[in-house]
């Protein structure tokens, strides 16, 4: 019992340093200025993507802090949707998620000024292929997914898992509706980015042809 509520708060503290490093690299940011309507702010962030996403995916951050909340300080609520794992695994989830730290930092001092929570270009922005942008063109969202997925080993319940996968439904669009903008600001330069990097892993087939070609 004690183990079990010792992983709870481990896994409240995982979350709150994840949220920590996402507002750290929010707010050194460059700002977005000037100063803008909701009605504005709107218009920015569906001129991508489509409104329906963009709502779909503040409810699900929403009800996912609230669920968290839950899990940690009223359990008995959620304890229908519990499941089994042994405790090894549990504590093999919570390694796993303090390895995404560190990537979650170096994706962010890579963004740098760049770091925006819609789909929005900063003020002379730049292509960013540099770091982990040099391999993948969507690093944040790769290391978001892991720490989503084995935050759910830790927590052993399927109210989380199914709050994963109606996460990854979203990704997608997201991710598609991003490329759109940037091929739409850059062109050809970023249309030859992608030729040589992978959505959300390296093109490692790629390299092999490419290798092939130069022996």
């Amino acid at each position: 019992m004690c183990e079990e509520l010792f992983l709870r708060f481990v896994f409240l503290g995982l979350w709150l340093f994840f949220l920590g490093i996402r507002s750290y690299y929010g707010r050194k940011a460059q700002p977005a200025s000037p100063k803008r309507t909701r009605q504005e702010r709107w218009e920015i962030a569906t001129r991508y993507e489509h409104g329906v996403f963009v709502v779909l995916r503040v409810v699900l951050m929403v009800v996912l802090i609230l669920t968290i909340a839950v899990y940690v300080f009223v359990p008995s609520w959620l304890e229908w949707a519990q499941f089994f794992l042994p405790t090894w695994l549990r504590w093999i989830g919570v390694v796993m998620a303090i390895i995404t730290f560190p990537f979650f930092i170096w994706v962010g001092r890579t963004l740098g000024k760049h770091v925006t929570g819609q789909l929005e270009l900063r003020e002379d922005h730049q292509l960013i292929t540099t770091g982990p942008y040099s391999r993948i063109r969507h690093p944040l969202y790769l290391t978001y997914l892991v720490f989503n997925i084995v935050t759910i080993l830790i927590a052993t319940n399927w109210f989380f898992f199914l709050a994963i996968i109606f996460g990854l439904l979203l990704l997608y669009p997201r991710i598609k509706a991003e490329e759109s903008m940037l091929l739409d600001e850059f062109g050809n330069q970023y249309r030859v980015y992608m030729l040589h990097t992978g959505m959300l892993l390296p093109r490692i087939c790629q390299r092999s042809k490419e290798g092939q070609d130069r022996s």
